[in-house]
């Protein structure tokens, strides 16, 4: 399945309560919040540069990095002692975690957008040597 249009569209949610730990593993899972588009339909570019700058900001927060990979991040949190209890945030817990697990649904969308990324990463690591 290709990433059209309705594809993307079937990502844009609520986040609710979301902490930011919670909000960055939703975006890097490649969810949109709905607050951010309205009804406007989003595109492959939105997402990419959502799931960017989730990454960015799970580095920053935790130094961590496991790329884009939304199961080892989701394991990396649950596994550390100070990072499991903020992930874990009771308020909107059951809804992240219900979509970091439902994200394995829709693991070829995640992949192709993933293999974006990491080329992108490649090409321009190239040019700054």
């Amino acid at each position: 399945m290709g990433l059209t249009e309705s594809n993307h569209q079937k990502f844009v949610v609520s986040f609710g309560k979301a902490n930011i730990l919670q909000t960055s593993m939703l975006l890097l899972a490649g969810y949109v919040p709905v607050d951010s588009v309205g009804s406007k339909p989003i595109d492959v570019e939105q997402r990419l540069l959502l799931i960017r700058k989730a990454r960015k900001a799970l580095v920053a927060r935790t130094s961590l990095d496991c790329g884009y990979d939304v199961v080892e991040w989701n394991a990396a949190l649950l596994a550390d002692d100070i990072f499991s209890s903020k992930y874990t945030s009771e308020y909107a817990w059951e809804f992240v975690n219900a979509k970091i697990e439902n994200c394995d649904a829709n693991v070829q969308d995640l992949i192709q957008l993933r293999q974006m990324l990491e080329n992108e990463d490649e090409e321009n690591a190239s040019c700054d040597q």
